[in-house]
Formats: structure tokens, C-alpha cells, sequence
């Protein structure tokens, strides 16, 4: 019986071999953390971390060093909730990360 393969994982911060396809809307790095209560955590994304077998992100990092599966998180304007749960607040609409049409996809960078 073969063993599930285990993904590798690249962080973004650390290659040059992989960028975000659409890194001008979908780079959430910097963005403020808020949890369930759409309070602020006090902590930011700080590295988004690639699946590289399925050239997506899967996982994002916080500046407390936690991570979190990228298909959990809600994104906002500026923001991310971190909860895995659909979230409004009077000033953000948010959609989960996987409602958002290729999001996180990734490719090689070319020279």
C-alpha cells in the first residue's frame, strides 16, 4: 500500500522560483489579523506558504508564528479573519478564500 505524499511546502517570502498569479490583488501580506469577533489581534500575515505539487497557497503564516490553512480564512479589504467562518462587518464585506475565482493559485517564475 503506498504512503500519501506528504506536501512540500515553499514559503513565498523565501524563493524566487514561484510568485502569486495575480500578485497585485491577492497578496495579503501585511494584512491585519482579526478573529471571530472581528476584533484585531494585534498580529499580520506575514509569509504565504505554497503547495508546490498543486501550485496553490496553501497556508498563510502570522507574524505570532501560527499558521493557518488558506482555504479557512476570510479575506477582506485590508484584513483577514482567520476563523474559517463567513464574516461582516460594518465596514468590509468578506469572502472566504475559496470563493474568490483562482485564488492563491500560483505559478514558476520565468526569467
Amino acid at each position: 500500500m503506498d504512503t500519501p505524499k506528504t506536501p512540500t511546502y515553499v514559503s513565498l517570502n523565501e524563493t524566487d522560483d514561484w510568485e502569486l498569479t495575480f500578485e497585485d490583488s491577492q497578496d495579503i501580506r501585511g494584512y491585519k489579523v482579526l478573529g471571530q469577533d472581528g476584533n484585531v489581534t494585534g498580529h499580520t500575515v506575514s509569509d504565504l506558504l505554497i503547495d508546490t505539487d498543486n501550485e496553490r497557497v496553501a497556508m498563510i503564516a502570522t507574524s505570532d508564528g501560527k499558521e493557518y490553512p488558506a482555504h479557512d480564512i476570510s479575506i477582506g479589504d485590508g484584513v483577514v479573519y482567520v476563523t474559517g467562518d463567513y464574516a461582516v462587518n460594518e465596514d468590509h464585506v468578506v469572502r472566504r478564500a475559496t470563493e474568490i475565482e483562482r485564488y492563491g493559485e500560483v505559478r514558476r517564475r520565468t526569467i
